[in-house]
């Protein structure tokens, strides 16, 4: 090979390493650009949770309204009183999901809705179960999940009769108890509720559990922003996720993931 053809190879490597390097820096830039908001997240399954894809489906609803904005979503995973103290704080600029507080809002910003939840009582078919009225369940054992609320009725009636009520960290333990006959009845989510029944239990067992039709209350699930952070910086990021969620309700995508929410899909 001649002195005039090594020297063109030797130049034709380095162009070439050149625009490999040029390239990584210009997917690095990209990414570093690419904005990105760090959001407080729990277990709830099958809404929110960290083995799932895309940690839900309330999860993936809002990590998609804001992808249609151009910003990354980053969740972090806590128990639910950390994430909301941290977020009430200021630590996290917003959680999700959450339902509507009138003492809440005292503190928090509300995004648009994401989801209907509807809150009832589950128990066993092993022991018959019914009410009508908060009468009802005066006598009744009851076992809910510490920091959840399940509307302002039923909260107030928890707090008047603690000594029937179980607060317990866990949904796994709480069906466990009513499959067992500990307690008369479980408040939760339906959705929720079935999803752990599902995964818990065998068919017979599983058969075994069911609600009571009346709800405990209906009501819908949101962002909540922090108003410890500045307003112009929340106000950014609520518009942001409402126009990205108003995008998917548009094209059809919204109604799809709550269909996968309530596993109808």
């Amino acid at each position: 090979m001649s002195f005039v053809d090594k020297l063109a190879t030797h130049i034709w490597c380095n162009v070439k390493a050149l625009i490999c390097v040029n390239i990584l820096l210009f997917s690095s830039n990209l990414t570093a650009q690419q904005e990105t908001i760090t959001i407080a997240n729990g277990e709830w399954f099958p809404y929110t949770s960290a083995s799932l894809k895309g940690f839900g489906a309330l999860s993936e609803i809002v990590s998609q309204a804001y992808a249609l904005q151009g910003i990354k979503v980053k969740y972090e995973f806590l128990p639910w009183a950390r994430t909301f103290r941290d977020t009430e704080m200021g630590k996290y600029i917003a959680s999700v999901a959450w339902s509507y507080k009138e003492e809440w809002a005292e503190n928090f910003i509300y995004s648009n809705s994401l989801i209907e939840s509807r809150k009832v009582l589950f128990f066993n078919h092993n022991k018959p179960f019914t009410w009508q009225s908060y009468n009802d369940l005066k006598n009744k054992k009851i076992a809910v999940i510490n920091s959840y609320t399940y509307g302002d009725k039923f909260d107030q009636f928890a707090n008047k009769n603690e000594n029937n009520v179980s607060k317990l960290v866990r949904e796994e333990q709480a069906l466990k108890m009513l499959a067992l006959g500990r307690v008369d009845a479980f408040a939760s989510d339906i959705i929720v509720g079935y999803a752990y029944t599902a995964k818990l239990f065998r068919p017979e067992l599983k058969n075994l559990i069911t609600h009571h039709p009346k709800p405990l209350d209906v009501t819908t699930l949101h962002v909540i922003f922090s108003k410890k952070l500045p307003r112009e910086k929340t106000d950014y990021y609520l518009n942001k996720l409402n126009k990205g969620l108003k995008l998917l309700e548009e094209n059809g995508q919204l109604e799809a993931l709550k269909l996968k929410a309530m596993m109808l899909e």
